[in-house]
Parts: C-alpha cells; sequence; structure tokens
C-alpha cells in the first residue's frame, strides 16, 4: 500500500511539474505577443535613421528607402507565435504579386543561423535585417514583439503598434491610404421621409 501510494506521488508530482512546464513555453511563445506596451514614438514624430545589412549582404538605410516609399518595420522574434503570424500573412500577400503599399523590413537581434532558418522555413519575400549591434533596438525601444512601425515619406511615423496581435497587409494599406488623403468615409445619404398624409397604396 505504501508503495503504491508513493509511485502515485511521484507521477503526480512529475505530472503536475510537466503542465506547469508546458504552460509556461505556451505563455511564453504566444501570450507574451498579445500583451502590449506603449510604442517609444508618436504619431508625426520623426524617428531614428538606422544603416543594417541583410542575411545576404545588401545595406539598408531607412533614410534612402523613405525617399521611395512608405516603410513598415517589423521587430521580430522567428519564436514568438504572433510574430510568425504576422509575417507569413505579409508574406502570403506579397506571394501573390501584390502590392502592400510600402516597404517591408523584418528586424531582429537573434542568431544569424535561426534567421536564416526562419527565413528557408517560410520563404520570406522581403528583407531580414539582424540587428548585430542592438542600436537600432535600444533606439526604437524595442521590448515586447512583434513591434510595428510605419513611417511616411519624410521619416515621421505614421503609426506604431508594439507587442498586442500586429498589423495586417489591410489595415497598413488603409493606413496609408488615409495619410495621403485618398481614402475617405462616403456618408451614407439619408432616405427621403414620405410627406404626411402619404402612405402606401391600399390594395
Amino acid at each position: 500500500m505504501n508503495k503504491n501510494f508513493k509511485l502515485f506521488f511521484l507521477i503526480s508530482f512529475w505530472g503536475a511539474l510537466l503542465i506547469g512546464l508546458m504552460a509556461f513555453q505556451v505563455d511564453l511563445i504566444f501570450l507574451q505577443g498579445q500583451r502590449s506596451e506603449k510604442p517609444a514614438f508618436k504619431p508625426g514624430d520623426q524617428v531614428p535613421d538606422f544603416t543594417l545589412k541583410s542575411l545576404e549582404g545588401r545595406t539598408y538605410q531607412l533614410d534612402e528607402l523613405v525617399k521611395n516609399n512608405n516603410v513598415l518595420l517589423i521587430f521580430f522574434s522567428p519564436a514568438s507565435g504572433p510574430c510568425r503570424i504576422e509575417i507569413m500573412e505579409f508574406n502570403d500577400y506579397l506571394s501573390k504579386d501584390q502590392e502592400a503599399g510600402c516597404q517591408v523590413l523584418l528586424i531582429s537581434d537573434e542568431s544569424r543561423q535561426d534567421l536564416e532558418q526562419f527565413n528557408n522555413e517560410l520563404n520570406i519575400k522581403f528583407p531580414i535585417l539582424p540587428a548585430t549591434s542592438l542600436k537600432v533596438l535600444k533606439d526604437y525601444k524595442i521590448g515586447l514583439v512583434p513591434a510595428n512601425f510605419l513611417i511616411d515619406k519624410s521619416r515621421k511615423l505614421i503609426y506604431a503598434q508594439v507587442g498586442a496581435e500586429g498589423f495586417n497587409v489591410y489595415k497598413v494599406q488603409a493606413l496609408v491610404k488615409y495619410r495621403s488623403g485618398g481614402f475617405k468615409i462616403e456618408e451614407r445619404p439619408e432616405k427621403a421621409r414620405p410627406s404626411e398624409g402619404e402612405g402606401n397604396p391600399g390594395p
């Protein structure tokens, strides 16, 4: 009886420990990205310039990129569930030869090996920039990911969203269109009210 009790206790203890570890992993990978934090900049603020090299070795300078197009910076981690979902959505959209309305750049301080594996796994259609010096992460005060910064052609922030469920491509397009003045909400015309004495004709 005593031996069975000890066996039951050990199974219960290790089972509870395993469940606790699994819950921690779910929180770390999937739920952490759902929390939010205040972005470092407000709409209209000029954001810091930076120069980074992509996995392919091409140099990207923000100040030069914004001269030709709006830019969306996505700070991410390959291990983050919300990051992967957001990036996959953009990637699928661009895979269909459709325009996102901006230049998308992915920035991460993860190891080059992890980023290359992520790139190969998802066949990413836009540049991945390793943040080797970490300066850009400090300048943008990155804590939680995904952290999204949509930037206009004067290097000013259009919109930022950090740590919550990230952008989708349609939201980005609407923000860019609204900023350019091309997005207007048309008022629905009011239906004419019947004058007094008028009514539906009888049968």
